[in-house]
């Protein structure tokens, strides 16, 4: 992320020998190189229950403190690392109705940065600290790109279902006056209004007009509870597949019990 060239070494007598920038990550320091301070976090096997205090830290938060001896205030690579593996998903939790570990039970939801991305507004604050200390270090300019992600869990909300799941689908909205739903089904079935989840036509043309870079996750899995798309083999979908990929990058969106079963992913991979 900072753009720069680095060797490790174990061997205290090499560290000290070399001339260069040099940082050591350890309970203390070696001599007036850039030091960080570390937590047992990245030494521990396995997952456990931390105790975490989250506090500021320039324009953003930070969380495993420690002492003033370290130039920066937190383990800066154990906090990354609890972030990118999502390692709070390792330990017990209740799970949402879809078997899901809740975003309400997260850190970052419960710290109020569920939509800042802390790991990289750290690594510009370390980039600022690791020049006060060497101003001749030099970093290469991060180059950021935006990439829009797709998923496709229900190709169609009304057409191309089946008789018995549309059929079901027409009662339901009379039982519950769903009135509004039940017309767009009934257009939607005599062609005069276009399905509402069929909106391919129009995501292509963006994406060749803003020369848009994208990946669209396609759902193939069998219908099941959670799992409500049509048949994956029917044409209409498979062709919407086909056409995507011809203009952007698709992939897989696992099912509900492919992502629970190795045996079924193989299945839909």
């Amino acid at each position: 992320m900072l753009g720069i060239q680095i060797k490790f070494t174990s061997k205290i007598e090499e560290f000290v020998a070399h001339d260069g920038f040099k940082m050591s990550y350890g309970k203390q320091a070696l001599g007036n190189e850039f030091f960080i301070q570390n937590t047992d976090i990245l030494l521990e096997h396995g997952f456990g229950e931390l105790e975490i205090k989250v506090q500021p830290w320039g324009n953003t938060v930070c969380f495993f403190p420690v002492s003033e001896n370290s130039d920066l205030p937190f383990d800066i690579f154990a906090a990354s690392f609890y972030l990118l593996t999502r390692y709070e998903e390792y330990l017990p939790h209740v799970k949402d109705e879809a078997g899901r570990f809740p975003v309400s039970e997260s850190l970052a939801y419960k710290e109020s940065f569920l939509k800042t991305p802390v790991v990289d507004l750290w690594a510009q604050n370390f980039k600022k600290v690791l020049r006060d200390k060497f101003p001749e270090m030099e970093f290469k300019n991060a180059q950021f790109q935006v990439e829009s992600i797709f998923a496709v869990a229900q190709g169609f909300v009304f057409n191309n279902k089946g008789i018995i799941r549309s059929v079901v689908g027409w009662g339901n909205d009379l039982m519950k006056l769903h009135f509004h739903r039940f017309f767009d089904r009934v257009k939607s079935w005599m062609k005069i209004k276009k399905d509402p989840f069929d909106v391919f036509d129009d995501l292509v043309s963006l994406i060749k007009k803003h020369s848009i870079s994208a990946i669209f996750m396609f759902k193939v899995s069998d219908f099941t509870l959670y799992d409500r798309n049509i048949n994956y083999n029917r044409i209409p979908y498979r062709s919407n597949i086909k056409y995507v990929s011809d203009y952007a990058k698709i992939g897989l969106l696992l099912g509900h019990y492919s992502s629970q079963t190795l045996k079924v992913l193989k299945t839909e991979k």
